[in-house]
């Protein structure tokens, strides 16, 4: 679960908003001209509520066929990305299908590596990370060196917790807590959390992702999801970018304190 109890160090996510897949919720953002549009990090932390479905987390427009970060029906996570034609994936081998804990997710692009065999490597054009820890087991196609993926393109249209085209939808069902993109750089999950004294991966303070997201990343975001005066607050970018996302069908009762 997510949260700081009973005095142990799990680190400090205080929030986190419920996405309910039923009730259609999510969030949306158009992007402004991007410092590097092959490179971005995505970094989320989630528990998920239900299993055995087409999940997003975040999309990249509305076409099915489009570069996303979300589980499959098989409950493997799946990062790909495409352009105006092709799309490159990252399949997991492993399944994720736990209700009960919370897991922390980093995706990385940067398609400026001359690294080009899928080895899993520190230096491939795509990396999931899951609690810390690398992902080496899975199936890939890599994109060609210097391809330039439309999820950091300008006027692309991020949605958080929704892939859809109008006639078949996808939505997220699921926790989650402090949501964060950052543009032009290919960050490990250290720039994020930590190992606690116990060997537990947890999260940085708010303080310190809030300065890296404040960075120089044009489409930088911190989605901490601590301002509930309105459902539309629950959108507030809290780094200094103010790259504010537009809620739909989120209410302020979906947010939680966790501690």
């Amino acid at each position: 679960m997510f949260g700081n109890c009973g005095g142990l160090d799990t680190g400090d996510l205080k929030y986190s908003l419920q996405f309910t897949r039923a009730s259609s919720e999510y969030m949306t953002k158009a992007l402004a001209t991007p410092t590097s549009q092959r490179i971005f990090t995505i970094s989320v932390w989630i528990q998920r509520s239900s299993t055995g479905t087409y999940q997003v987390i975040l999309n990249d427009g509305y076409t099915i066929n489009a570069g996303s970060l979300y589980f499959l029906n098989t409950d493997q996570l799946i990062f790909s990305v495409q352009d105006s034609s092709d799309v490159h994936s990252f399949n997991t081998t492993a399944t994720y299908t736990s209700t009960s804990e919370e897991m922390h997710i980093v995706a990385v692009c940067d398609t400026t590596s001359c690294t080009n065999t899928i080895t899993g490597t520190s230096t491939h054009r795509l990396r999931l990370y899951v609690n810390g820890n690398q992902i080496t087991s899975m199936t890939a196609s890599v994109p060609p060196q210097n391809f330039y993926p439309k999820m950091n393109a300008s006027g692309t249209t991020h949605m958080l917790g929704r892939l859809g085209d109008g006639t078949i939808n996808y939505y997220l069902d699921a926790k989650l807590s402090r949501f964060v993109f950052i543009d032009g750089q290919a960050l490990d999950p250290s720039a994020f959390g930590r190992y606690n004294a116990s060997g537990q991966w947890v999260t940085k303070t708010v303080s310190e992702i809030a300065s890296l997201a404040s960075g120089t990343g044009a489409n930088n975001v911190m989605l901490e999801f601590n301002d509930n005066s309105s459902a539309s607050a629950l959108g507030n970018d809290n780094s200094t970018k103010n790259n504010d996302y537009t809620v739909f069908s989120l209410s302020t009762s979906d947010r939680s304190i966790n501690y």
